[in-house]
């Protein structure tokens, strides 16, 4: 769960309440929501996947799995491109930014 909060400025902000493990719960459903809709058995992924079918089926309940693993899973379901919007370099802004009241210029008529 997150917030987006927009701030003075324009800038955007993203406040995530959820825990480490709320993430993991979320994307083993999303992975089985995506085989499924595939029409895909547990036992297909995880044999072209080279991955122990117990282990996805661990990882669908409880959302533990390596990431090798998962890895391998999500280029069987096509989803391997997904994995690069993690991480990405992204624009750091200090707090100062965020506080600094914006002054407002005037326009003459």
């Amino acid at each position: 769960m997150a917030d987006i909060w927009t701030l003075e400025n324009g800038d955007n902000m993203t406040l995530s309440l959820d825990t480490p493990f709320d993430k993991q719960k979320q994307i083993a459903k999303r992975l089985r929501d995506m085989r499924l809709y595939q029409k895909l058995k547990q036992t297909t992924v995880a044999e072209r996947s080279s991955v122990a079918c117990s282990t996805l089926k661990r990882f669908e309940h409880t959302g533990e799995i390596s990431l090798a693993s998962l890895l391998r899973i999500a280029l069987v379901l096509g989803a391997l491109d997904d994995f690069d919007l993690l991480f990405r370099e992204r624009e750091t802004v200090s707090i100062e930014n965020w506080i600094q009241p914006t002054t407002r210029k005037r326009g003459r008529a």
